[in-house]
């Protein structure tokens, strides 16, 4: 599927819509009268970059004193033109510990959330993983942080 045209002052266009990826040498030959010049090269196709976004936390980690609260910034990044809204999810809630987030839905893939971990003295004491899921555009990312409970 690959086309090429040359133009006027040594440009050379190579165009490889519907080329399958991989590596294809050629050779470019300029002549004039009798003089000929040849020169190789290799048209390198890449496969199409996958529409995707990262998922971080701010703070890895956290300390809550029974009862109280804190708070986690998650932050969403599109790459390669993401554009689907994410839905976010947490683990890591037992008895005495509640999760949240403000907003639960990321627009666009492109933001920050806030995640509040809510502990009662019914809460153990202790450490806890917590792990943020963000799922949208057939995509899911997950990223983790710890809770300590005292």
């Amino acid at each position: 599927g690959a086309t090429a045209s040359a133009i006027v002052g040594g440009v050379f266009t190579v165009t490889a819509a519907g080329t399958a990826p991989g590596s294809y040498p050629f050779t470019i030959t300029g002549t004039s009268g009798s003089l000929v010049h040849t020169a190789t090269a290799t048209l390198i196709v890449s496969p199409p970059s996958t529409p995707t976004f990262t998922i971080s936390i701010s703070t890895a980690s956290q300390t809550v004193n029974r009862p109280g609260s804190t708070s986690y910034t998650v932050t969403l990044t599109p790459q390669n033109g993401f554009s689907a809204d994410v839905a976010l999810t947490a683990s890591g809630a037992r008895t005495g510990l509640t999760l949240g987030f403000s907003p639960t839905t990321v627009t666009g893939g492109n933001g920050p959330s806030t995640l509040t971990a809510t502990v009662t003295n019914s809460a153990k004491k202790g450490n806890v993983t917590l792990t943020v899921t963000g799922t949208g555009g057939g995509v899911t990312k997950s990223a983790s942080a710890s809770l300590h409970i005292q």
